[in-house]
């Protein structure tokens, strides 16, 4: 099971945290506007999961990418996400909310993402999704300053 830390400065290993580590919203935000380097992007086909774009059904690929210096996601203040990873490149609008959740707009995401880890220096994301075929998608997202 994740243990979600809402904008949590520091977590505890059994996912509690201090009082004193929440942040607020805008806070949380201003944290995230960043260049952050792509440590790790793994993603899982569970069932066939499929998604349909112009009335054709797509098949991610599962696999564990391992960020290269030339990778990133940066999040600007303007909430456009500029990204390159694996040697392609997609700007989208972005918003994260209160509860935990990263929306990001017409980019290769498949639903909104659960922010797991914000800190100073690190960032995780996980993405899930069901497809009408009842296919599962998993894709976790680990970045660093």
């Amino acid at each position: 099971m994740l243990a979600s830390c809402l904008f949590a400065l520091s977590c505890k290993k059994d996912g509690t945290t201090r009082e004193t580590d929440i942040l607020n919203l805008e806070d949380s935000v201003v944290l995230l506007q960043a260049k952050w380097k792509v440590i790790k992007d793994s993603s899982t086909n569970i069932g066939n999961y499929y998604f349909m774009e112009n009335g054709t059904a797509y098949y991610p690929t599962p696999g564990v990418y391992m960020g290269t210096a030339a990778d990133f996601w940066e999040f600007l203040a303007n909430d456009t996400l500029s990204l390159h990873e694996n040697q392609q490149s997609y700007k989208s609008k972005y918003q994260l909310s209160s509860n935990n959740i990263l929306v990001v707009k017409d980019m290769l995401v498949h639903g909104n993402g659960t922010v797991i880890t914000l800190t100073t220096i690190e960032a995780t994301f996980d993405w899930s999704n069901t497809s009408p075929n009842g296919g599962r998608y998993f894709r976790r997202v680990y970045l660093k300053k």
